[in-house]
């Protein structure tokens, strides 16, 4: 569940970037409501301040979404998980497997 909340937060965080939206203004709007889960606010600070110090390396997110798709028995039987494990083994495939989980919002960040 982690992983699918990190890749949701790094692409609307970059949506918002790209726009050049006022990012910390629309967070703390977000924030505010019932959705916000309490580990957002960890996720989002370290994606917006750009700190991708390893607390959760992306190559471990990477391989537990490996483990879970394996007992899933097939992609089609959790399409949502297996998009995400595609978010994070992109991540590993561009250098960012060593990085924190949250690195993974460089990688909508690069998307114009």
């Amino acid at each position: 569940m982690l992983g699918i909340q990190v890749t949701g937060l790094a692409e609307v965080i970059a949506m918002l970037e790209r726009q050049q939206a006022n990012t910390s203004e629309v967070l703390n709007a977000m924030a505010k409501t019932s959705v916000w889960a309490p580990v957002f606010t960890y996720l989002s600070s370290t994606m917006v301040q750009r700190q991708f110090a390893p607390q959760f390396p992306v190559e471990l997110m990477e391989k537990d979404f490996g483990y879970t798709l394996r007992e899933a028995g097939s992609n089609a039987n959790a399409p949502t998980l297996a998009a995400a494990h595609a978010v994070f083994q992109r991540a590993r495939a561009q250098g960012l497997g060593l990085e924190n989980m949250t690195s993974v919002v460089q990688l909508f960040r690069a998307e114009k």
